[in-house]
């Protein structure tokens, strides 16, 4: 029998909605005949998957130490708004030695090897850089491929096809700029790890019992990186000079990228890298066990009430890190608009005289019980927090439900799967392009500022009550998107068709033609 293909799988730095799909490809990559996958995922996350039964399914689980760096940051604040930032790009650099070490250990002898990582796990572009391996990366939501012709994602860059090209270039100059002043100089920078890329043996050195223990139990303080530049055919290959401007290109993989996302629902730009294989969908997945799942019996028996009662349900979900929304104030907002929402309606709209019951999802309890509202609705049983339940299980069950969240990919795929219309609060990263996506681009939602949902209860209200409006055109384009959705899947699944453009890698004619595209770029 053939040696087994080697999959090392890494989602070692992210949000749930980060390092979610990324797991479900791992489970994907494991369930294929003759694979053996490795997944390496962040300490934040760790406990929470290896406890999923699928996850015997891996090889191996290595877990990453992620440092506790306050990621925070103050909208609107020069000083406030570049603290985020900085400690993003701390915790990117910090994560980035230890990860290569793991994953470097565990390079097969035998074999082949291939790398599938999120850009953001810089490691992984390092390890290919150093060995030649095969590279993929995943790329969730169409943020992440720039263009100079349709932008609505990046500060400074954002518009249509009637922004010039060249406007848009200098805003990506200017953001690369200060990126790059961020992750590439100083001890920990990309520049010094580079510095560490030289031809040494032909295979990575062996490690004493002692040193392979503390690689596999995570440990970063102690791991010495040896990082050669012989490829997998113990060949020795160049050694790249830094990276420069690592957003724009170096931090996708040259050899394929894999795009989560349906063709329809972002257009197609000509500009996109040539390596983006679109695998159909989104991936759709939320940790639920199966269909009944919906977190907790708590959440069940609510959401049972709503259906019974038949009232209106709206879910509230900020994220996890977002300064803006992950405050009393905004779920106070959110609240008061639900309240609002059930007492008015706009002349000719069906409505229910029925009180909207608010479901807050967030693991900032004490944010909302602050609230001025919170205790008393929830008396009476309007209102429910709790830390986390699966958006697929909560909107399935639901029969009259609308979502109020930031804009994450994985909150607007599992509100599009379900028909749901939603009040979309951009703030930050892939949020403004998901925003316009859902209620300029495909009409299932609204868009307001998130800062005048939060100050403006006229806002809030009026976005709110748009969205539960029974009959209202976003609820038709949901429901439409919805079956839409459900037609694509064809009976394979995004992170199917994702798994097997991974292990196509593995063929001498697929590496060598994605090999030449990386040395045309």
């Amino acid at each position: 029998m053939a040696s087994p293909t080697t999959v090392l799988v890494a989602a070692a730095y992210g949000s749930h909605g980060d390092v979610q799909p990324m797991y479900a490809l791992a489970i994907a990559l494991a369930r294929k005949p003759n694979t053996r996958v490795h997944f390496f995922v962040s300490s934040k996350h760790a406990d929470r998957l290896a406890a999923r039964q699928d996850a015997t399914m891996l090889h191996e689980v290595i877990v990453v130490q992620e440092p506790d760096v306050d990621d925070k940051w103050s909208p609107g604040k020069w000083e406030g708004a570049m603290k985020g930032p900085k400690a993003i790009a701390r915790r990117w650099l910090l994560t980035a030695r230890p990860l290569y070490a793991l994953m470097q250990a565990r390079i097969a002898t035998s074999g082949s090897t291939v790398i599938v990582a999120h850009p953001l796990n810089f490691a992984a572009r390092l390890l290919h850089d150093a060995t030649g391996l095969p590279y993929a990366t995943v790329a969730l939501a169409p943020w992440l491929m720039r263009s100079r012709t349709q932008c609505y994602g990046w500060p400074l860059v954002s518009g249509g096809s009637w922004t010039p090209a060249w406007i848009k270039e200098m805003g990506y100059y200017v953001i690369d700029l200060l990126i790059d002043s961020l992750v590439v100089p100083g001890e920990l920078g990309l520049r010094s790890m580079y510095d560490d890329l030289v031809a040494v043996d032909n295979v990575p050195s062996s490690s004493t019992q002692q040193e392979e223990e503390q690689e596999r139990e995570g440990s970063s303080s102690s791991v010495t990186i040896t990082i050669t530049c012989t490829d997998a055919n113990n060949t020795t290959r160049p050694i790249p000079p830094p990276p420069r401007r690592i957003l724009d290109r170096w931090f996708h993989s040259p050899m394929r990228i894999l795009a989560l996302w349906p063709s329809w629902y972002y257009p197609q730009q000509p500009d996109w890298p040539t390596q983006l294989v679109n695998c159909g969908g989104f991936p759709l997945f939320d940790e639920k066990n199966d269909d009944d799942d919906l977190g907790s019996e708590e959440v069940a028996s609510f959401v049972k009430t709503c259906v019974d009662d038949k009232a209106p349900l709206l879910v509230v979900t900020p994220g996890t890190t977002n300064p803006l929304l992950c405050t009393t104030a905004f779920f106070d907002a959110a609240l008061g608009a639900a309240q609002e929402a059930a007492s008015s309606s706009r002349p000719g709209t069906q409505t229910t005289t029925i009180p909207v019951r608010v479901l807050l999802l967030t693991p900032h309890k004490d944010a909302v019980l602050a609230t001025n509202r919170y205790e008393a609705m929830h008396a009476r049983g309007e209102a429910l927090h709790a830390s986390y339940a699966p958006l697929s299980g909560v909107l399935a069950h639901a029969k009259h439900a609308a979502l109020v969240h930031h804009g994450g990919i994985g909150t607007v795929a599992q509100a599009l799967r379900c028909g749901v219309p939603s009040v979309v609060l951009a703030n930050a990263f892939d949020q403004f392009d998901n925003a316009w996506a859902v209620a300029e681009h495909l009409k299932c939602g609204v868009r307001p500022s998130a800062k005048a949902f939060v100050k403006d209860a006229d806002v809030a209200a009026s976005s709110v009550r748009a969205v539960l409006e029974l009959d209202s055109i976003y609820r038709t384009r949901a429901q439409e998107v919805s079956a839409r959705i459900a037609e694509d899947s064809n009976g394979r699944t995004t992170i199917d068709r994702a798994a097997d453009a991974v292990l196509a890698l593995t063929t001498a004619d697929a590496a060598a033609a994605s090999l030449d595209k990386e040395e045309e770029a």
